[in-house]
């Protein structure tokens, strides 16, 4: 091979390092976690960066440059809510979620028996349908189930987002 220069004997042994004895092996552990630490300061950087801005004002999150020293601040939190109160939020969230996970359940898991037990054309077909869910991006059926909600009186309620949600993740279910 035209690369066989790179590994001869003496630079291999020129490169190579006893990293399990030795004097190399404190300095090869320690140059391993500056690496690691380095890498995982990188990574994490962006969610560092991002719950600082929480604590911004809205004047240091625009600067250019951004602004690496601010004085903190609770206002975004205090207005992010409007006055409302967070029980009330907390209700809601709690009443969509138990209810669509118990309709996706109460559908699902009958449908994944009858799936899995009955190979019949209508139950293929029927498959195809909840999977089809997946594939569709949710953006994209938000503007229909918008108009037949509106037309059916459902907007702004429980059931229109509890039907929304368990349509789109009865898929996970089956």
């Amino acid at each position: 091979s035209s690369c066989t220069w790179l590994f001869s004997s003496s630079v291999r042994d020129y490169f190579s390092l006893d990293v399990k004895t030795g004097a190399y092996a404190a300095m090869f552990k320690l140059v391993r976690r500056v690496i690691l630490l380095s890498f995982a300061a990188f990574c994490l950087l962006p969610y560092v960066w991002t719950a600082g801005t929480a604590f911004k004002a809205r004047l240091d999150i625009t600067a250019s440059p951004p602004k690496l020293l601010w004085k903190p601040t609770l206002e975004n939190f205090a207005t992010s809510y409007n006055g409302q109160g967070i029980v009330p939020l907390v209700l809601n969230t709690l009443i969509i979620s138990i209810s669509s996970v118990a309709v996706g359940l109460v559908i699902g898991v009958p449908a994944a028996y009858l799936f899995a037990r009955h190979h019949t054309r209508l139950t293929k077909n029927l498959f195809l349908t909840v999977l089809s869910t997946r594939i569709a991006p949710p953006i994209a059926l938000s503007l229909p189930f918008f108009i037949i909600f509106t037309q059916l009186g459902l907007r702004g309620t429980y059931f229109a987002v509890i039907v929304t949600h368990t349509i789109f993740n009865l898929a996970f279910v089956v």
